[in-house]
């Protein structure tokens, strides 16, 4: 099991809010995060490195 952290990105392009879960790889922290992405940018980071970030869809 892995730790991950998401960070919820404001208009401004700065993080507003985090969150920290763990998940048993990469491939299912992504689907996790691209569902809240839907109404808010949002960005998957594991430790120091960026694993993907999604655009809000509203």
């Amino acid at each position: 099991m892995e730790r991950y952290t998401a960070y919820l990105v404001g208009p401004d392009g700065h993080a507003v809010s985090f969150v920290e879960f763990i998940c048993s790889d990469e491939d299912v922290a992504k689907e996790r995060v691209r569902r809240v992405a839907n109404d808010y940018a949002i960005e998957l980071w594991k430790s120091d490195r960026k694993i993907v970030a999604y655009e809000a869809q509203r």
